[in-house]
């Protein structure tokens, strides 16, 4: 699939500015959120008799709720948010979700010449496709009254913090995904992305395994009535 929108990206000397309206820093994502989970994962799971993918799991629970901590510590309205199964983090009076997400090798990393944006580590349910097809969409005049009384998903925008970790290293963005078009499950269009780079973790090994074993959102498990 071919991006069709265009992508503002904000890199060192304007990701504050942006974060600001989360009331984030990119020193704070980058060493209260993304730097402290890989170092918590890898210490709870890594190695012992937990399998493999334990350190992908433990890694996406202690990104979720270390920036859970980081922006609830703030009193601006953050707070949990899951009717569908999607674990969000949600400021109501905003309008605006984060959900953490795994992306690929390009997580972080600006756009060069001849190369292409991030995308999902792996495909997404339809929960996850569902969210990011609201972001952008119209407000029909009919809901107007409605959007004032009650919190709806097709009323926000759903910001991923994108996360790219292993190999003793973190990577992230908190970037805008855009709807996917066509028949593909991966997302790898973006509205804006705001870049916080790839980190050295200290004292974590080179052989921490990667976001590759991060858990999938929105998987759908079919009913059978009994």
């Amino acid at each position: 699939m071919t991006a069709l929108w265009a992508s503002e990206e904000f890199g060192a000397e304007g990701a504050d500015a942006e974060l600001a309206r989360f009331d984030l820093s990119a020193s704070e994502v980058v060493e209260q959120v993304l730097v402290k989970a890989e170092r918590e994962a890898a210490a709870e799971f890594g190695g012992g008799p937990f399998p493999r993918n334990a350190v992908g799991l433990g890694r996406w629970l202690y990104l979720v709720r270390n920036l859970n901590v980081l922006l609830a510590a703030k009193g601006t309205g953050w707070e949990v948010y899951e009717p569908d199964g999607i674990c969000r983090i949600l400021n109501a009076e905003r309008k605006v979700a984060i959900v953490v997400q795994a992306g690929d090798e390009m997580t972080g990393r600006p756009k060069a010449a001849g190369s292409r944006y991030p995308r999902t580590r792996r495909d997404r349910g339809a929960a996850v496709l569902r969210t990011v097809s609201f972001n952008g969409a119209p407000m029909l005049p009919e809901f107007e009254a409605e959007r004032e009384e009650e919190l709806r998903l097709e009323d926000l925008d759903t910001w991923f913090l994108l996360v790219r970790a292993g190999e003793g290293k973190v990577a992230g963005e908190l970037s805008l995904p855009r709807p996917v078009l066509g028949d593909s499950k991966r997302i790898e269009a973006w509205g804006q992305r705001i870049l916080l780079g790839v980190t050295e973790v200290d004292g974590v090994a080179a052989s921490n395994p990667s976001t590759d074993d991060f858990p999938d959102d929105g998987i759908d498990f079919p009913v059978t009535r009994r």
